[in-house]
């Protein structure tokens, strides 16, 4: 702060004796020297109190300035006066604020003053800097003893001279503990020795994983089958979805889980089941097996000649009890997959075995089939569906077929009757 110059007037003294009997009014006077901000003058006043003389010369005084003795006192004649620029600093001790009038030049000086022992102090901005450049509080942080808890225990940082909590944990954790973490008391609050930190562990991941989505059944009515049969139309097929999950975890143990996203990656397939309406027909009555020439004629081929390939046949027995119908007949099993396969009855399909597919016998009727090109006869147990080809009514496994002698042929006309 810049300060008046103190006028201290030339004539001074020679006022005292404008008017007559000089000698009497300078014995009257005191003589006062005046040391104003570094300026001395010695000169006689009548004036007794500080505040008159240091007006009466021209020095303006602050009310930061030191003034010594103070303003309100008196002086005699001898006496000196001394005016001092003063400057006022903040200070900032362990968070506490104060201000106090300096003297000196430095930070330092404003310690010193202030009854500050900064000995092994964190001090802002150092204390060799002129007050003049100082911009803010200075700031002094003592050293502390402060201790930390968490996940892994405990732990003293001792005589720290950081000021907060965060200046703590960028001291010494900037590398483990991250603005997610809790951390008690507040990040911003002032340390004092002998305070305590906790640090809780605050994480979270996100975790993939696929679940299978159960498929529906639908039921629908067909009376192309018996009442009491099902016929599974489209086999059903589970679906997909991708969940994406967020895992919190506290202190490295998981705490809660929470669905980011969900995206079906597979819908499912409804499996359609086909349910029989038709009703049975009545039990036909039980007739004689056909002779063997009656066979032969339908077939079309001599007597002598069917009885010889029939011998070659799978065994025929069983006694008929119905009689003899018609139709194409195809066969499966050969090299297209359904060996091993689900059947319609609910077994599994075995190419070797003598069985057969039909639209409506029931599963476990026994039905004699017989090549019409060359009398070869096989008896099928029925444990499937199909075929649902016009003209067909059977479909035998390749065994079968194979028995009667029309896998060359795929399709065979034949001759079938149920039997016991």
């Amino acid at each position: 702060m810049k300060k008046k110059t103190p006028i201290i007037a030339a004539a001074a003294l020679a006022t005292v004796f404008a008017g007559g009997g000089g000698g009497a009014a300078y014995a009257m006077s005191n003589e006062v020297t005046v040391n104003a901000y570094g300026r001395v003058a010695t000169f006689r006043t009548f004036d007794t109190q500080v505040a008159d003389i240091l007006e009466a010369h021209g020095v303006d005084v602050s009310h930061t300035d030191l003034v010594k003795p103070a303003l309100g006192e008196t002086v005699d004649s001898g006496d000196k006066i001394v005016v001092k620029e003063r400057e006022e600093v903040k200070l900032s001790v362990d968070g506490a604020e104060q201000s106090v009038l300096v003297e000196g030049d430095t930070v330092a000086d404003a310690l010193a003053q202030a009854g500050i022992d900064a000995e092994g102090a964190a001090v802002s901005p150092k204390p060799d800097t002129k007050l003049e450049d100082v911009d803010g509080p200075v700031t002094v942080t003592t050293p502390k003893d402060i201790t930390v808890t968490g996940m892994n225990g405990s732990w003293v940082a001792k005589g720290t001279t950081v000021r907060t909590v965060q200046d703590l944990l960028d001291k010494y954790f900037a590398d483990s503990v991250d603005a997610d973490d809790d951390v008690t008391p507040s990040r911003d609050t002032v340390l004092k020795d002998g305070d305590t930190i906790h640090l809780v562990r605050l994480s979270s991941e996100e975790k993939t994983e696929k679940v299978a989505i159960d498929y529906k059944t639908e039921t629908r009515k067909d009376d192309a089958i018996y009442e009491g049969e099902t016929r599974v139309v489209t086999k059903g097929e589970k679906g997909e979805k991708t969940i994406v999950k967020k895992i919190s975890t506290t202190d490295g143990k998981a705490t809660g889980e929470e669905v980011v996203k969900e995206e079906v990656t597979k819908e499912p397939v409804t499996e359609v089941v086909a349910k029989g309406t038709k009703k049975r027909p009545a039990e036909e009555p039980k007739s004689a097996e056909p002779k063997s020439e009656d066979v032969s004629k339908a077939s079309g081929d001599a007597p002598k000649q069917s009885r010889k390939k029939r011998s070659e046949s799978a065994p025929q027995g069983g006694k008929a009890v119905s009689g003899v119908r018609s139709c194409g007949a195809s066969f499966y099993g050969n090299g297209d997959g359904t060996d091993g396969g689900p059947t319609a009855s609910g077994e599994r399909f075995n190419t070797h075995a003598y069985t057969a597919a039909h639209k409506s016998l029931p599963f476990g009727t026994r039905v004699r089939v017989t090549n019409k090109a060359n009398g070869r006869s096989v008896v099928v147990r029925i444990n499937d569906r199909g075929p649902y080809v016009g003209g067909r009514c059977l479909d035998l496994s390749y065994a079968a077929m194979k028995s009667i002698g029309g896998v060359s042929s795929g399709v065979a006309r034949v001759d079938w009757q149920i039997v016991e």
